[in-house]
């Protein structure tokens, strides 16, 4: 079954159907977002009842399926969650898809895009639920976006107007993270007022710096690195490191696509302009594949540190770019 409306979704969490669900796919383009729908999912589950282990791409597939085939000492049945499912390499994903056709497991895979899982996301969508947002048109995300503060400011009994909501599309852009951050603030700012009004979003909102944070995000993985201090904050800190990841993985797509000597690498990225691919994929041929798949790990445990400790956002980005600079030294040909 695949379900590709937000609201369809929710009414199947809330269903009968889900109790006979052991097998979930999420695909989303935004990792804030996956992680909130896979939560979603896991929440429901009782946790008296399982044993829960999250997994990333270092981990490999059979050390997973391992978990499985190792019963718990409490007696709780495995319940795994992979994410970034994609990054696994072609054998790794047709072992994990014979692993999930030949057993009953319960699994909540996530993944950006449809690209290389094509398998798994077939076998799924025919045992268990696949929640694909990954074609979804950036008007129909707007309009998600859009609901979605309607009823937080519903919820806290403030109204909003359709102009008003552009506007912090306008300033912050559509990063469903920074959305959210914002209109926390937003009603916190107008406790004692029944709307949120354009002059309240004036006042509160960020300037919204996303062409800035994305030329940042550009260099650090496609030009030379610099070391320029910034003022970096934890709201514009969680934009650049979305924008970042989302570099290395488009990235990493192309190395992987050249890898298996892809001839038509632009049917794969209709939207970007061919002679802006071109010069990109010049760049990524004198780079190794690993330097992306390291780099991504790097960044997912700068991004854990800074939501679990009180280091400074300069020194994280400091040190991350550090990192990044030093696995390209190594891995660039």
């Amino acid at each position: 079954m695949k379900y590709t409306n937000l609201a369809n979704f929710k009414n199947f969490l809330e269903s009968n159907e889900f109790n006979n669900t052991k097998l979930f796919l999420v695909l989303v383009g935004s990792s804030f977002e996956r992680r909130k729908y896979i939560n979603s999912i896991k929440k429901i589950f009782k946790k008296d009842l399982f044993s829960f282990y999250r997994f990333f791409e270092k981990t490999s597939i059979s050390k997973i399926i391992n978990t499985y085939q190792s019963p718990s000492f409490f007696g709780k049945e495995s319940f795994c969650i992979i994410d970034d499912v994609n990054t696994y390499s072609k054998n790794e994903i047709l072992e994990l898809t014979k692993f999930i056709k030949e057993n009953k497991i319960f699994i909540i895979l996530s993944s950006d895009s449809k690209t290389q899982i094509s398998n798994i996301y077939n076998q799924i969508e025919k045992k268990g639920v696949v929640f694909d947002l990954s074609q979804e048109k950036i008007w129909e995300r707007q309009k998600r976006y859009s609901n979605f503060i309607y009823s937080k400011c519903l919820k806290e009994n403030k109204s909003i107007s359709t102009n008003v909501i552009e506007k912090m599309f306008e300033k912050i852009g559509l990063d469903f993270a920074n959305i959210e951050n914002e209109l926390n603030e937003l009603i916190v700012f107008t406790k004692d007022k029944k709307s949120i009004d354009i002059d309240d979003i004036d006042k509160i909102c960020i300037k919204s710096n996303q062409s800035t944070i994305w030329q940042i995000a550009e260099e650090v993985v496609f030009k030379d690195i610099s070391f320029e201090k910034m003022n970096i904050d934890q709201t514009n800190f969680s934009s650049l490191i979305a924008a970042i990841r989302y570099q290395l993985k488009f990235a990493l797509k192309i190395s992987s696509l050249l890898q298996i000597q892809e001839k038509n690498i632009q049917s794969y990225f209709p939207k970007i302009y061919p002679r802006t691919l071109d010069k990109k994929i010049d760049i990524i041929k004198k780079i190794d594949i690993n330097f992306y798949k390291k780099s991504i790990i790097e960044l997912f445990e700068i991004d854990l540190i800074s939501k679990s400790s009180n280091i400074n956002q300069n020194e994280l980005f400091d040190i991350l770019k550090s990192k990044i600079l030093y696995l390209k030294t190594i891995y660039t040909k």
